[in-house]
């Protein structure tokens, strides 16, 4: 394996989310000083990006960081580094945003203190649906093209930000819808703008 391959952004951000999720559990603070929250993000805009780097528990950081590597590869070795990190940064913004319009709309309940790396995951995921729609991949064992993947996901995130069934009660499910969204518009309007 080249080193360039080891060293992949994917990679990094994985690492960087997983040693993150490390000193949580040791300095408390930690998430204190990083975590979003509407209330101090004026103040603190730091906060947009930093709270990607935050996790709940081991199976929110691995469900994300496993999504991160399946699909931030397909983006990364696609489309390059730099399109990875816009879409994955500015997919965690845009999906805070879908966030505090589902609850302005009543569809989700507020909360004060934001984390996870869902929202800018699941723009990956978009995005991948959009550039590789009929690639073949393996998520937990099951083949699958990756727009079926991202049509099941969205399925089922419409389904829990309506309210008729969700697995994680605490998800913040119109994040990850629109996260979703985002990547899947932006992909493909980048992809126009290449073919003109």
């Amino acid at each position: 394996m080249k080193i360039g391959q080891v060293f992949t952004v994917t990679n990094i951000l994985t690492l960087a989310i997983t040693f993150s999720f490390v000193i949580q559990l040791i300095l408390p603070e930690y998430t204190e000083a990083f975590y979003f929250s509407p209330d101090r993000i004026v103040f603190e805009p730091h906060r947009i990006l930093t709270y990607n780097f935050l996790h709940l528990n081991l199976l929110h950081l691995f469900l994300n960081t496993y999504a991160l590597y399946i699909f931030g590869n397909l983006i990364e070795t696609n489309f390059g580094k730099k399109q990875l990190l816009i879409i994955f940064f500015v997919g965690g913004m845009v999906a805070m945003i879908a966030y505090f319009v589902s609850v302005g709309l009543g569809l989700e309940n507020e909360t004060s203190i934001i984390f996870g790396s869902s929202g800018a995951v699941s723009a990956l995921l978009g995005a991948a649906a959009a550039r590789v729609p009929n690639l073949n991949i393996k998520i937990f064992l099951i083949k699958m093209k990756v727009q079926t993947a991202a049509i099941l996901f969205l399925i089922y995130e419409l389904i829990a930000v309506l309210g008729i069934f969700s697995l994680q009660a605490n998800a913040l499910h119109s994040a990850h819808f629109g996260g979703l969204i985002f990547g899947y518009i932006y992909l493909r309007l980048l992809k126009k703008i290449r073919t003109n």
